[in-house]
């Protein structure tokens, strides 16, 4: 075992200005996003009379199952892509499964809320909450492109690009004036949310080929 004691370790170096750098856009996309995905709920409750809020806080809890089911491959990539960054590999390959796979569960899981949404309310929530089945498809667009969205935030910031925080936050304002501006029904509430959630994801993917250059 001699061979672990011809190697000594050497100290980790990281000045207060690196570690602002990274750490304050780092809270400013994190934020963002649990923005995103929360935001609209406040926002609908200060528009709309409490049983419309509560319809769509009901939409709200099952629109996360897709982002909670889809999005656990984040704590497992973010880890690899960093040791690839690290040692210089590439990171395209497992981009394409990350997001395939995030693809993948959120897309099955909003075909079911097209096809039984009834089924997936009552289960959940009963009779009570009847009114949100004919949204519920709408909301799983809404929460697939911000699962897309949200994995790719993780890539980057596994491989320490802080700059597309700045599409996060123009995502968020986009989303809060949207909501401000045209509120009349939960289905324009839900509809604004799936526009600013796809066009951020196409954003961050379309920025993709610049940002992995951090790698």
């Amino acid at each position: 075992m001699k061979f672990i004691f011809h190697y000594t370790a050497s100290p980790l170096l990281l000045s207060k200005k690196e570690i602002a750098k990274y750490s304050i856009p780092a809270f400013v996309a994190t934020l963002c996003i649990t923005l995103l995905y929360s935001i609209d709920v406040v926002l609908v409750k200060h528009f709309f009379d409490p049983h419309q809020a509560g319809i769509y806080s009901s939409l709200s809890v099952l629109g996360k199952v897709i982002f909670f089911a889809s999005n656990a491959v984040g704590f497992v990539v973010f880890p690899m892509i960093a040791e690839r960054r690290e040692l210089k590999k590439k990171i395209v390959g497992l981009t394409i499964v990350a997001l395939s796979f995030v693809g993948g569960v959120s897309g099955v899981l909003t075909i079911l809320y097209f096809l039984f949404p009834s089924f997936v309310v009552r289960i959940l929530f009963g009779n009570a909450f009847d009114e949100a089945i004919p949204y519920l498809g709408f909301f799983g667009i809404f929460l697939s492109f911000f699962s897309l969205s949200s994995i790719l935030s993780n890539i980057y910031l596994a491989i320490g690009n802080t700059k597309f925080s700045l599409f996060m936050v123009l995502a968020s304002v986009a989303q809060i004036l949207g909501i401000f501006l045209y509120h009349e029904t939960l289905l324009q509430v839900i509809l604004i949310n799936s526009v600013v959630s796809g066009v951020l994801f196409v954003s961050l993917l379309l920025y993709y080929p610049y940002g992995k250059r951090f790698n």
